[in-house]
């Protein structure tokens, strides 16, 4: 399983067709997300809403990489 770490606090959520600013700890589940990763933006669905997680001390949120969906690749 691939991890990575990104420390974020905002990032632009799809509702109804737009882009919308929103809190990372606001992100549901289901919901398509863009984050900016070296400079290259990059589109996932959030498997899980935000948690906190003790060992990590952070919110943590599973994703699915959505541009990997659309190729049929997993």
């Amino acid at each position: 399983m691939h991890q990575a770490t990104v420390q974020l606090k905002d990032v632009k959520v799809l509702i109804r067709g737009i882009w919308t600013k929103k809190k990372f700890t606001e992100i549901e589940r289901g919901q398509t997300f863009m984050i900016e990763e070296d400079g290259v933006f990059k589109k996932y669905i959030a498997r899980t809403e935000p948690y906190w997680d003790e060992e990590f001390e952070a919110f943590v949120v599973d994703v699915m990489d959505k541009n990997k969906l659309r190729r049929g690749i997993r």
